[in-house]
């Protein structure tokens, strides 16, 4: 378990679904985490989603706030050991968590344990333009924009661009 002021990190398990479950099929969560959008998870979808990171092939975690209380889910995916690098993705689940610092602690958690302990030397992300709170998180944790992709991403009548942002090794 990794832990940080605010959250500890952990790796899913199967009962950690049922939450997922929940914030993935949110039309708010998916506003913002989603490019096909809306789009409807059934739980056979949610389980073979996260099935290697149940089974521990791939880096799937839970953020957890103090109390063990389930607030939402972190993967390090795909991980490239050769080129030292990996992507990020994060989501905080749980409404009531947004804005409050949680997702900024759980980055920080997390890029430590990828500098030190996975020996990586950059961390990446992509993010939706529009998606002004969880860009400033990433740039108040250290990560620069080094990209856009093509406009892609419809929300109402107009299409945004996805940005790359980059952290590096210090």
């Amino acid at each position: 378990m990794l832990k940080g002021k605010l959250v500890n990190i952990r790796w899913i398990k199967n009962s950690d679904l049922k939450y997922i479950f929940e914030w993935i099929n949110d039309p708010e969560i998916q506003f913002f985490a989603q490019e096909d959008y809306p789009i409807t998870f059934n739980q056979w979808h949610v389980r073979r989603i996260y099935s290697d990171g149940i089974k521990g092939k791939r880096y799937v975690f839970i953020i957890e706030d103090k109390t063990g209380y389930v607030i939402g889910e972190l993967w390090l995916y795909p991980i490239d050991l050769r080129k030292k690098m990996a992507e990020l993705v994060i989501v905080i689940g749980r409404k009531n968590f947004h804005g409050r610092g949680y997702g900024k602690d759980a980055i920080n958690t997390i890029k430590k344990y990828c500098f030190e302990k996975l020996k990586l030397e950059a961390i990446y992300l992509k993010v939706f333009s529009f998606n002004r709170k969880a860009i400033n998180c990433y740039l108040s944790c250290g990560f620069k924009t080094i990209g856009k992709g093509v406009k892609k991403v419809l929300r109402g009548d107009r299409y945004f661009e996805e940005l790359i942002m980059e952290l590096r090794k210090e």
